[in-house]
């Protein structure tokens, strides 16, 4: 796989164009447990650990246009260095969170008789952001699911399938999957 990928890079260094073509066919089966892929995916991320350390990606990355340049990074090692961004952002909110939950400080405002403490910013937050933020991350990421399977088979069958995930919390199962 990560030869394919060098072989696209150096065409593009040298002026070349790349077409891709899709071809409809079957092939040796892949083994389909959950061990199996975990290696499969492992493989991937560690020959686009190494990709970015060569020279093709500097090169590529100072002479691509922004919009390329951003469809390249989003394509190889964006694609693993995204979550992990997103994932470290959430769990500094959540200590955060509970920093200003814990710490019992007295916020006093010049001018006001009105005092605030950490806890009660911090509980307005929760409140008031991400109760609405957390159903609109569980539906956006149902849409999909629910748009594939009303395609595939019914709508009466998504809207089915989708109270099913729901049902059993499988969006908890994909949030502590990594």
């Amino acid at each position: 796989l990560s030869e394919d990928v060098f072989a696209g890079m150096d065409l593009q260094l040298r002026g070349g164009n790349v077409r891709h073509r899709e071809y409809m066919q079957v092939g040796k089966g892949r083994e389909m447990s959950f061990g199996g892929h975990m290696k499969f995916a492992s493989k991937l991320a560690r020959g686009n650990a190494e990709m970015t350390l060569t020279r093709q990606s500097y090169r590529l990355g100072t002479r691509l246009s922004f919009p390329r340049m951003l469809g390249f990074y989003f394509g190889h090692i964006g694609y693993y260095l995204t979550p992990v961004i997103m994932e470290m952002a959430f769990w500094i909110l959540v200590y955060l969170l509970l920093y200003f939950v814990l710490c019992d400080e007295v916020l006093v405002k010049p001018g006001t008789p009105q005092t605030d403490s950490f806890a009660s910013i911090a509980s307005d937050l929760i409140d008031t952001q991400f109760g609405p933020l957390l159903l609109f991350f569980v539906f956006s990421q149902a849409i999909p699911f629910l748009t594939e399977v009303a395609i595939n088979e019914s709508l009466l069958s998504g809207v089915y399938a989708l109270l099913s995930q729901l049902g059993t919390l499988s969006f908890v199962f994909f949030s502590f999957q990594a």
